[in-house]
């Protein structure tokens, strides 16, 4: 009886130990479907959706026309990068992808301009399922930064936007998780954030010459070592 609950402990342990390996794989996995900036916990808990129900995908199911695992070259990955920003400039997938054009009436119209997309990453990414399969994605992460000017007595701020896309390995875009400067009252949410007098605003942000900017000791202030 006693040999019997300590085989049953340890059978319980062994499927706690896989679980908790099987979640932390897809938090981590997770990073890679979130936009790349002000990240809120609900589309983090959507990545983590989305990045489990991508565990089901099949190594048979994919195609690859070279070595995926390997290092792409610097040539060959600068060469990817200059493809893709010339794609990315297409005004219908600059939409798609929740980037904004410069000049866009939905910044302009608060007295913000953008900088053109930056490609920040551009990754292959390998990922094994719990079965063993593997599944390549390349993985690129594309920022742009709006910058507000100062209105009256209102300071200016600038802030980031973009978006990450996963391509398969024949080029398709599969996903496009963004989070544009022009989406969802952005501007005003964040002017009214840093403008409004709230402790937290007052602790990490000051103003210079015109501008909202955090302080420079802002992750020290953050992590309570100042």
């Amino acid at each position: 009886m006693q040999q019997s609950r300590a085989d049953l402990l340890d059978a319980l342990a062994e499927e706690a130990a896989v679980l908790a390996r099987q979640f932390n794989s897809i938090v981590v996995r997770a990073i890679d479907y979130c936009p790349p900036a002000d990240i809120k916990l609900g589309e983090f808990l959507r990545a983590m959706i989305t990045a489990d129900s991508e565990l089901r995908l099949s190594f048979a199911n994919t195609r690859f026309g070279s070595a995926p695992g390997r290092p792409v070259p610097p040539q060959e990955r600068q060469s990817q990068a200059e493809a893709l920003g010339t794609w990315l400039l297409q005004p219908r997938v600059l939409e798609e992808c929740g980037l904004v054009a410069q000049g866009d009436p939905r910044v302009s119209a608060h007295g913000a301009t953008v900088t053109l997309p930056r490609i920040d990453a551009l990754e292959t990414t390998r990922r094994v399922t719990p079965d063993g399969e593997v599944h390549f994605e390349t993985v690129a992460v594309i920022t742009q930064v709006a910058h507000v000017r100062r209105q009256g007595k209102q300071p200016g701020f600038s802030f980031v936007g973009g978006c990450a896309l996963l391509f398969s390995p024949q080029g398709v875009l599969r996903f496009a998780i963004s989070k544009s400067v022009a989406g969802d009252q952005r501007i005003e949410r964040r002017r009214s954030f840093i403008t409004g007098g709230s402790a937290v605003a007052l602790r990490y942000w000051h103003e210079v010459q015109g501008s909202m900017q955090l302080r420079p000791q802002w992750s020290r202030l953050m992590h309570g070592t100042v």
